[in-house]
Order: C-alpha cells, then sequence, then structure tokens
C-alpha cells in the first residue's frame, strides 16, 4: 500500500508551533496530575486473619474469640467464608 503525501494549503509557522507545544505540554501535565491523584478506585492492602493474628501476637482461635465477642476489628468476610482486614 503507498501512501500519500500530505499537502498543507496554509503554511506552519513558528507561532503555530509553539502554540502546538503549549497546548501538548498543559495536557501532559493535567493528564499527569490526574493519574497520580488519589482516589476512591486504589484499595488498600488486605490482611488475612491468620496474619492478623501473628501481627498482633495472638493465636488464631484467640482472635476468633475477639472476633465473636466484638472486642476485636470486625473486618470483612471474603468470598469462601475468609475473613479480611483492611488497613
Amino acid at each position: 500500500m503507498k501512501s500519500e503525501p500530505i499537502t498543507i494549503s496554509d503554511p506552519v509557522t513558528i507561532d503555530d508551533l509553539n502554540h502546538l507545544a503549549v497546548r501538548a505540554g498543559g495536557i501532559i501535565a493535567e493528564l499527569r496530575k490526574r493519574m497520580l491523584l488519589p482516589n476512591a478506585s486504589k484499595n488498600p492492602p488486605v490482611i488475612s486473619s491468620e496474619t492478623m493474628a501473628l501481627i498482633a501476637g495472638i493465636s488464631q482461635p484467640k482472635l476468633s474469640k475477639l472476633i465473636a465477642s466484638k472486642k476485636a476489628p470486625q473486618g470483612t468476610v471474603a468470598p469462601g467464608s475468609r475473613r479480611v482486614f483492611s488497613l
């Protein structure tokens, strides 16, 4: 497939190129700012109840009893009846 040469009816000036560069720089800066913003789609790390017990320095059964007696954070029950915690 042969490509056709581009023809320009109006000449492009240095000012036109400078304006285009400034606009592109502004768009890139805005995209970078949006990309680096904290947002709700980022999820905190999830910790299993086994890991939570290790962090707390208690046994898994002790953590289960504390959760049942509402003396410890309840965490979230994940699929498969796994209890997980997030920071």
